[in-house]
Order: C-alpha cells, then structure tokens, then sequence
C-alpha cells in the first residue's frame, strides 16, 4: 500500500490515504467505496452487454498495469476484491481492494528493501531480498482463481497470475459460470483437480455462443495455460475488444439471471450451513449435565462434524439429495426442487473416484464451510465491549469465551460449538449490552448483520 501510495496511486485501486497509530493499534485511512461489489451492481442492474463488461475491465486492466509496473502482484484477484464508487447505473468505477497476498518484487523497489537487508546481512550474511524472492509461494490466495502454475511446488509469484485470474472473472461475467465449476458448487479442491487436468476455459458453443469472436479470443488470450503465452496487462488494454472496437452492444439475453443464479447458489449453501451451525448450537447449549455420553461426544466433536452432522440426520456418512431439502426448505423462501437437488450433489462427485458417490462427503461438506469468515483472537481480547455496535454474531470454533455485564459481572463461559451475540440482530439493536472477552485463544466464525439478515 506505500508503495502504490509513494507512486501516486490508481483511479481503480483502493488508495491509503494516511496512517496513524496510538499505544494499542495502527489506522489505515483508505479510499470509501459505497458502490459495493461489481457482480451484485450487474446483477441489480439487470442484462448488460458485452461493452459494458468490456469497460469494467478495462479499469481493472489499466490498474493492474499500474501495479506491474511498480513491482507489485496482487494475487488474489477475485470478485470479491472488486467493487466500485458508486451504486448508480451509467457511474460505476472500479476499484481494486485487499492487498493481503500482494507481492512486491525488489527489483523495481529498491528503497523499500534497503533496511531490511541491512538487517538481515548484519545477522546472516546474506541478501534478504533474494532469500524472500526465493521462498515466497505463488499459492496464496483463493484457489478458484489460481492459474495452472500456482499448484506447482515453489513457483514465483508474477504478474501473469494476476491476468489468469481476470480472465475467470470476465469469463463468469460474459458466460455466467466459472470455467472450472460450471454448475457453480465444485469444491476449491474439484476446481484444483480440474484447471490442473485440463487449464483450458471451455468454449463450446452451448455456453459461448453468444459472444462475439473477439471476446472469446481475448478470454483465450488471458487463460492461456503456458503464463508466457497470456497477455501482460498492457497488451491486454490494446485488444480490440477491450479498446471498444469489437464488443457488441447488445445485452446478453439472461446474463444478470444468470450471474445472479452463480452468486445465488453459494449464498444458498452458505445459508444451510448456518442454519446447521445454529441448529447444532442449541443442541449443546440445551445440553444438561445429566446429558447422556451421546450428547457429552457431541459437545466435542469439531464445529464442522456437527454441521455436516445437522445435514446427515441418518448418519450414512454422506449427505444425499433429501438432505439437502430438508435442511434447505427451513432457511430459503424457494425449496430447492429435485432437479436443483440431484444437480447439486451431481457437480460435486469426483469424476475420477466419486463417480458413483451417493452424496456430499464430509471432505466435500469442508470446502463450502471453509467459505465462512474465520476469525482468531488472543487471549484476553474484547471481540466487543458494551456499547459496541451490534454488527455482527459468532460461532466459536475453539476456545472459551466470556460473556460479561458492562459493570464486567461474568454472565457465562461459552465454549467450542457456543454462538453469541445474536441478540442484537434478532432484536434489531445497534448496541451491545453485554462484553464478549476470550478467556483463551479463540477461534470463531463471524456472521456480519448483513449475513444474516440474508
């Protein structure tokens, strides 16, 4: 982020503004981006056509070209990572945001390595900076949209990684599927096995006849499976499809239903697993200490088992089609019909050993669950304090946590499979009335308001 700051920073790439810190935390001060994400503003929007998904990534191109050529890869481009200044049609403008997994190459960053290297050498005698272009993988990130060579073993991070992951993004915004994970619920794993069999985008024409001959030859040119072979985002911005010579102007009959149907599924899934996760939650906390030694394992087991547990009533060890329903019609306002039912359980089975699996297993249960929002804090930390607003609930993975009055009277110690801090958006308030404080190093998973009120 000082970097892009110290080289007077990009119109789409979220700014640090400035930076301040006191006794306890450092405050970044960066851009506001009201617009949200860019595929809920297209969903929203309804049909748009191949000019508008061209200009949109045009912004994102030009601010990668801005990054590469300051020695930075952003690696973890996804679209999440993009979202736009305003949720207006007609004044949308992309920006780029979480820099967690950016690489920063030495090369063209001198200044910025030189204390660093004065430290290491005074210690070991060696240059630093190489030791860190040597050691830092290319696998960081969210595996969907990894190119091929970031699976192999002690790669470099470079700038092409950043232009594979473009094009699986233009791919779902002009096709309406990922290219790995048509059907739209494949594990990380299933998507991982796939792009490393065959990192080719598919372009039959039952789902790209659509497209005009110039945006599938520039998805081509960005999914490239050899990274020497992509463009670099540079020659990417003088493509003619890009460059608005090509793109055709009409909409896309049923894009927005169906990038709508792409967001919708995970969302969908997502919802059950909570509903799981409550649903195991009141389990334990209506547990007594007369509970029988089925109910003393249950209150052990690992907070996904119990999920995947609430799914698999039966305990077949698998969770089948009638699963699905059962959990899902309690938490969606549309039942999922038995074709959405069998397709779903259908798209996850492994070609190569599941072919013949009656269900999700309980590997498969772990991907979508690795999909929530994982937290750690130490001990003694405050997840908050009374008077904080109320954003947000939380599952505890691991640990215990302690539930206290403001005047800091304990309430309860909440443990592994305990949830909190839902009184405040089921009762709708923005304050908190009570303390959430780990007693121990905890693990959680946190619901945003936004979340759950989904």
């Amino acid at each position: 982020m000082v970097r892009i700051y110290d080289n007077g920073g990009h119109p789409n790439i979220s700014g640090l503004r400035d930076m301040y810190e006191d006794n306890n935390h450092y405050y970044l001060i960066l851009d506001l981006i009201p617009g949200g994400e860019m595929f809920d503003h297209l969903i929203k929007y309804g049909q748009y056509s191949e000019e508008d998904a061209s200009r949109l990534v045009q912004e994102i191109l030009s601010a990668l070209a801005f990054l590469h050529n300051i020695g930075v890869v952003h690696a973890d481009l996804k679209p999440e990572n993009i979202l736009l200044c305003s949720k207006k049609k007609g004044a949308e403008t992309v920006k780029i945001i979480d820099f967690g997994c950016a690489k920063v190459d030495k090369e063209r960053g001198e200044y910025y390595y030189n204390h660093m290297e004065d430290e290491s050498e005074q210690s070991t005698g060696r240059n630093s900076a190489t030791q860190i272009r040597q050691t830092i993988p290319a696998s960081t990130g969210t595996r969907a949209y990894w190119a091929p060579e970031a699976f192999q073993k002690d790669v470099q991070t470079t700038e092409a990684i950043d232009i594979w992951s473009v094009g699986v993004i233009l791919y779902i915004m002009l096709v309406g599927a990922h290219p790995f994970d048509i059907k739209g619920i494949a594990s990380d794993e299933e998507i991982e096995e796939r792009i490393k069999k065959r990192p080719i985008p598919p372009m039959s024409p039952a789902l790209t006849s659509h497209l005009t001959p110039s945006a599938r030859d520039f998805i081509k040119c960005l999914m490239a499976a050899d990274p020497n072979d992509r463009l670099t985002a540079l020659a990417a911005l003088q493509h003619p499809w890009i460059r608005g010579e090509t793109p055709r102007t009409a909409k896309i009959m049923g894009s927005d239903c169906k990038l709508s149907m792409y967001q919708d599924l995970r969302e969908k899934l997502a919802t059950g697993i909570f509903a799981a996760l409550v649903d195991s939650g009141n389990i334990r906390n209506n547990t007594t200490k007369k509970a029988d030694d089925t109910a003393e394992t249950s209150s052990r087991t690992h907070i996904l088992k119990r999920a995947f547990e609430v799914f698999d009533e039966q305990k077949k060890g698998y969770v089948d089609e009638e699963d699905l329903e059962r959990v899902m019609s309690k938490v969606i306002s549309t039942p999922l019909s038995p074709k959405d039912q069998k397709e779903m359980i259908t798209a996850v089975r492994k070609e190569s050993y599941r072919e013949k699996a009656a269900g999700l297993s309980l590997s498969d249960f772990s991907q979508l669950f690795s999909r929530l929002s994982h937290q750690h804090f130490p001990r003694g930390h405050f997840i908050y304090q009374a008077g904080d607003d109320g954003d947000a609930m939380y599952f505890i993975n691991s640990g215990k946590v302690e539930i206290l009055t403001k005047k800091g009277h304990l309430v309860s110690i909440l443990r592994h499979g305990d949830f909190f801090g839902e009184g405040s958006l089921l009762e709708q308030r923005n304050k908190r009335f009570t303390a959430a404080k780990c007693q121990t190093p905890v693990d959680v998973i946190k619901v945003s308001r936004e979340e759950f009120e989904r």
